[in-house]
C-alpha cells in the first residue's frame, strides 16, 4: 500500500497575486521525508530580506516511525499521505514541526535562499 503513494505530495500551494507559497513533502531515499516550503513575493522579501525564500524540514527514519505510529500507517509513504490530509495549509511545515515536538522527536530544520 505504501508503494502506491507518489514520491512527492503537495501540502499547500497558493498565491494571492502578491505572494506565492508552495509546500511539498518528498521521500528522501534513506527512509525519511523532506518538507520544502518555498515562498516568493513582497512578504518573503519583507520577512526574510529575500525572494524567493526556502525552508527545509528533514524528517529522519526514526521520526518517520514515530509519525507512522501517530497516524496509524506503515511507512514513509503512508506518513506523506497522512500529512497531505492532516497538515495542509500555508503553515503545514510549522504544523509538522509542532507535531514532531509533541511526539518528543526534535526536528532537523533550516532555512536558506532559493
Amino acid at each position: 500500500m505504501g508503494n502506491a503513494v507518489p514520491d512527492e505530495v503537495v501540502l499547500f500551494e497558493g498565491s494571492d497575486g502578491v505572494e506565492h507559497m508552495h509546500v511539498v513533502c518528498r521521500r528522501s531515499g534513506d527512509g525519511g521525508l523532506v518538507l520544502v516550503q518555498e515562498s516568493a513575493g513582497e512578504v518573503s522579501r519583507w520577512c526574510f530580506g529575500e525572494s524567493p525564500h526556502r525552508a527545509i524540514l528533514h524528517i529522519d527514519a526514526q521520526q518517520v516511525h514515530a509519525l507512522a505510529r501517530h497516524f496509524h500507517v506503515r511507512d514513509a509513504g503512508g506518513v506523506a499521505a497522512a500529512l497531505e490530509i492532516e497538515v495542509t495549509g500555508f503553515d503545514s511545515l510549522t504544523q509538522t514541526r509542532r507535531l514532531l515536538t509533541l511526539l518528543d522527536k526534535p526536528e532537523h530544520f533550516f532555512e536558506k535562499t532559493a
